[in-house]
């Protein structure tokens, strides 16, 4: 029995030493991989955040690029027929969101959408206002019935969609 007291007295303090030194090193290990992620997260934002702002400016240079007088003022020629500017409106727009898809990576995918709709809104406003146009009509007739169009409209889509980006920038800084 006394050897018994004997070992207890060495094997419980030495027990007690190694607990301890367990429980703080892995809670110092804890720590440290904490540590690392958050200096991985800051890292990656760090390297992130100017990407986004760039794919903010550029989806913000998209909506005001494909909105409908500034793509009639930049497209429109003499000779164009109706029928001519309404097919390349469309086409300017597609060529647009085909040249920026890949900024849909860096925004959230609810903005994406709002881009997405807006554009089809005035995809729609096109073909709607053409359908109205007479057979033979000149595209300055369609272009005038387009603004004029718009101005009854009001806001557009794209405006809905700028301020979504701004919405949402804001929220970033």
């Amino acid at each position: 029995m006394e050897n018994l007291i004997e070992i207890l007295k060495y094997t419980i303090p030495a027990l007690v030493v190694f607990l301890t030194v367990y429980v703080m090193l892995r809670q110092y290990f804890q720590f440290e991989a904490r540590a690392k992620e958050l200096d991985f997260k800051t890292g990656n934002r760090n390297i992130t955040l100017p990407l986004r702002l760039q794919a903010y400016e550029r989806l913000t240079v998209l909506c005001d690029r494909i909105s409908l007088p500034n793509l009639i003022l930049r497209i429109r020629t003499g000779s164009m027929t109706a029928d001519d500017l309404q097919v390349a409106l469309q086409v300017a727009i597609q060529q647009e969101m085909d040249h920026n898809a890949a900024q849909q990576m860096y925004v959230s995918p609810e903005l994406w959408q709002i881009i997405s709709l807006a554009k089809n809104d005035a995809i729609n406003t096109i073909n709607q206002v053409a359908k109205q146009m007479p057979n033979g009509a000149s595209g300055l007739d369609y272009s005038r019935e387009l603004f004029r169009f718009l101005d009854e409209k009001g806001g557009t889509g794209l405006d809905k969609a700028s301020l979504a980006i701004k919405k949402e920038v804001s929220l970033l800084l």
